[in-house]
């Protein structure tokens, strides 16, 4: 049971959960065999693209990023909250007395 003679997806299911899988193409049993014994397709377990993208380490780090990014978005919108409070309570008001003090 060594490289890509079996799949790790199938395997685990087939030991824990004691599943057992048929070939799509001849109905072969299978258990967690990347090629069917019998008619030599390969096979793709369902569910198995999903395993790899979760267990892979681009996957967590692909997470990481994301909840990195989230907290960036959040701290630019209070930032841009803090830059309309300026507008409103700083450059309006000195714009106002500006205006008074030439009419």
């Amino acid at each position: 049971m060594k490289g890509n003679m079996y799949s790790e997806y199938a395997l685990k299911l087939v030991r824990e959960q004691h599943k057992i899988f048929d070939c799509p193409k001849c109905g072969h049993e299978l258990l967690g065999e990347r090629y069917c014994p019998s008619c030599k397709s390969k096979i793709i377990y369902n569910g198995e693209k999903d395993y790899y993208l979760k267990n892979s380490k681009l996957y967590s780090a692909g997470n990481s990023m994301q909840k990195a990014g989230d907290t960036m978005q959040k701290t630019g919108n209070s930032l841009s909250s803090f830059g309309c409070a300026m507008t409103l309570f700083i450059t309006i008001p000195v714009i106002i007395i500006l205006i008074l003090l030439f009419l």
